[in-house]
């Protein structure tokens, strides 16, 4: 009797284990099937970087060659997986590790459940870099402008602020720098521009360089371009007195030969021209040089130069007269005022003309240019000294009054017939 019910016992504490041994079990599966182990990848994560004073400090800078961004994968319940975001992982390189071969591993941090998932290959991803000297170099700033404002619209002043930058870098890259420019559409602008301009940088022979971990003074151009109405007008140059004898004017020049003016329609309307002062040439031997600021120069209310920093600048050119002479034969002049009853006989085959001064290659000295022409209106039979009309030629003064002697008959005079009429009736 005693051994049954200890066999009975004993079967019933092995049936016990047994079925706590399979609720167990079942009580996995049924975990299991509901939320089962799951993997997800996270891809393109920025790595930041940690401790870049190890590096700055020895007046060193770098640049990443390799490991700006990660990808990795993780593993855990699936519920915990599927609500899990990047921004809940800190990844990031500490350069306080930087090995001798300028790499730096990257960890990759769970911040809320590190005890809940598993990182897969956390330890294999490394930040390469190239490290060198750093250089600060200090260049000026140009505004490049493209496009053309409205009709009737300027552009005059144009101010980039600041006007020259400080640029730190790899002293291999940035010592290759000579310019920092921005670039400004001004196409159909009717009105002063004001934006800022991330600046671009050039070496000397017009290549943009790339500027990637490059530190800048300043991360943009603060860039005001003036655009007003104008009007384009011609600069005149005044000059009084006269230069030394057997000196002349040669040729005066003014850079530039027109201005820019802005203002209102109605005052721009009333400018034709600008006048500069008067330069004296009184008694000069040599040639005279002058510059007058814009900003000296008086003009009408209302009206202002488009850039007032101009300067204009006047070259007289003065030296000695040169002389020409042209022989003009009696049959090739020519006469004003003659009548029917009248006969003009030349007493003087020819006449030479003296000139002083500088013909342009445009003109030649002829009788065709000067036209020798007398004038007989009014006068009666006899002897006369005539002077010669000479028409003008640009550049040449005419050094003494030409005349030319002549003798008139009078049809009924009697002596007509011993005379020769060889005259060029004008």
């Amino acid at each position: 009797m005693k051994r049954t019910i200890n066999r009975i016992l004993s079967s019933n504490l092995a049936l016990r284990l047994l079925s706590v041994i399979l609720s167990v079990c079942l009580w996995m599966l049924i975990i299991n099937a509901n939320d089962p182990d799951s993997t997800r990848t996270f891809s393109s994560i920025d790595v930041t970087i940690r401790n870049e004073n190890v590096l700055t400090d020895q007046g060193m800078c770098y640049r990443v060659v390799e490991g700006s961004q990660v990808s990795f994968s993780i593993k855990g319940k699936k519920s915990i997986v599927d609500k899990i975001k990047k921004s809940d992982f800190e990844v990031y390189a500490d350069f306080s590790e930087l090995s001798s071969v300028n790499a730096v591993p990257i960890h990759i941090v769970s911040k809320k459940y590190a005890n809940d998932i598993t990182i897969m290959n956390n330890n294999d991803k490394t930040m390469v870099l190239h490290v060198e000297k750093a250089e600060t170099v200090k260049v000026p700033v140009e505004i490049d402008m493209k496009g053309k404002p409205e009709v009737g619209y300027s552009v005059g002043e144009s101010i980039a602020t600041p006007n020259a930058i400080m640029i730190t870098g790899p002293q291999s890259e940035v010592t290759k720098v000579v310019l920092a420019k921005v670039m400004v559409d001004v196409s159909g602008a009717t009105k002063d521009i004001n934006t800022q301009k991330i600046p671009a940088c050039y070496d000397k022979n017009g290549e943009e360089l790339k500027t990637q971990d490059w530190e800048f003074s300043v991360n943009k151009i603060v860039i005001k371009i003036v655009v007003g109405q104008s009007k384009s007008i011609p600069v005149r140059v005044r000059t009084e007195g006269n230069p030394a004898e057997g000196y002349q004017i040669a040729l005066t020049e003014c850079s530039p030969s027109t201005v820019q003016l802005k203002g209102k329609k109605d005052a721009l309307n009333q400018m034709e021209e600008l006048i500069l002062p008067e330069i004296s040439v009184e008694d000069a031997k040599d040639s005279i040089i002058k510059e007058f600021k814009a900003s000296s120069l008086k003009i009408p209310k209302g009206v202002s130069f488009l850039d007032p920093d101009l300067v204009f600048k006047v070259n007289i050119t003065i030296n000695k007269e040169a002389q020409h002479e042209l022989e003009v034969a009696a049959s090739d002049i020519y006469i004003d005022g003659k009548t029917q009853d009248m006969s003009v006989v030349f007493l003087d085959k020819s006449v030479t003309l003296r000139f002083t001064g500088t013909l342009d290659s445009q003109t030649s000295l002829s009788v065709a240019t000067i036209k020798p022409t007398i004038d007989v209106s009014g006068l009666k039979e006899g002897e006369y000294n005539l002077e010669l009309k000479l028409l003008p030629v640009a550049g040449l003064v005419v050094k003494e009054s030409p005349q030319i002697q002549v003798r008139i008959y009078m049809t009924g005079s009697g002596d007509e017939d011993d005379a020769q009429d060889d005259t060029r009736d004008e």
